[in-house]
């Protein structure tokens, strides 16, 4: 699933289509169109995108000289679904691709994180923060 965003008039995040006027792409979960769509609209190196989606992928970051992406996984902590005596988590990989007045981010699973971080008034344009 892919969903867009840009500022609004009033610089709010809103929805927007899959196009060069989107500032931040959320991926979550994509199938192989989705992630061709991707590959081939904006330019992106593939393994920036399959590398995330990796759940055994460990927290780095990386650079890609032709494109000028900068890709940043981190390991995201969630609640562990499976044991539900206990609250316990674990980790996935959320990975952050930054270049071309972009934001992408893509996780094999929905979370909260993102869901929250799309609600807040954060000004889209300082990529760096």
């Amino acid at each position: 699933m892919i969903t867009a965003y840009k500022h609004s008039q009033t610089q709010e995040i809103v929805h927007t289509e899959l196009d060069q006027t989107a500032s931040w792409i959320n991926v979550v979960d994509p199938n192989w169109e989705e992630i061709e769509t991707l590959i081939n609209r904006y330019d992106i190196p593939e393994d920036f995108i399959r590398d995330p989606l990796d759940s055994e992928e460990s927290a780095r970051v990386d650079y890609d000289d032709d494109t000028r992406y900068s890709l940043i996984i981190l390991d995201l902590p969630v609640v562990n679904d499976t044991n539900l005596k206990v609250l316990s988590f674990i980790t996935i990989p959320l990975g952050i691709i930054i270049g071309n007045k972009k934001i992408i981010t893509v996780c094999n699973v929905e979370n909260e994180f993102l869901d929250n971080f799309a609600r807040q008034n954060v000004n889209l344009h300082f990529h760096s923060r």
